[in-house]
C-alpha cells in the first residue's frame, strides 16, 4: 500500500484538529485585530459594501451577472457572519463610525447649499474629520 492509501491515525487526526483549532485561532484574533482599528475598520466596511452583504440585492436582469454578484455576496457574508460571531462589539463600532461619518458628512454638504462659505478648506487638510472618535480620515 502506498502512501496516501494507509488511515490516518488517531495521532494523525488530533494532531489535525489541532492545526485546525490553532488556524481558527488565528482568523479569530486577525479580525478582533481588524476591529480594533479605525482604518481596518473602515477597510472591512467597504469589503462587506462592495460585496452587497449589507441588505442589497445581487439580481440583475443578466443571469450571468447575477451569478458573480451572488458569489461576491456570499463572501462578504461569510466575512460579516465571522465578524458577528468573533467581535460583535467591533461591527457595532464600525456600523456606529459609519453613520456617523454620513451625518457629518451631510451635515457638511447642507452647510455648503445653505450658503454658509462651504465649511473646512480641504486643500489645507487633507485628511476630513481628523483623528475624532467615529470620523474618519
Amino acid at each position: 500500500m502506498g502512501r496516501f492509501d494507509d488511515k490516518p491515525t488517531e495521532s494523525m487526526v488530533r494532531r489535525q484538529r489541532e492545526w485546525e483549532r490553532f488556524d481558527q485561532g488565528e482568523l479569530d484574533d486577525a479580525v478582533r485585530a481588524m476591529l480594533g482599528q479605525r482604518q481596518t475598520r473602515r477597510y472591512l466596511w467597504w469589503l462587506l459594501s462592495v460585496s452587497k452583504s449589507l441588505g442589497e440585492n445581487a439580481f440583475t436582469a443578466n443571469a450571468l451577472t447575477t451569478a458573480f454578484g451572488c458569489g461576491e455576496q456570499n463572501v462578504g457574508q461569510q466575512v460579516l457572519a465571522h465578524m458577528l460571531e468573533v467581535a460583535p462589539e467591533g461591527f457595532l463600532t464600525l456600523m456606529k463610525e459609519n453613520a456617523d461619518e454620513r451625518s457629518r458628512r451631510q451635515g457638511e454638504l447642507d452647510r455648503i447649499r445653505g450658503g454658509n462659505g462651504g465649511g473646512r478648506d480641504y486643500d489645507s487638510d487633507p485628511t476630513p474629520g481628523g483623528d475624532e472618535p467615529g470620523t474618519y480620515a
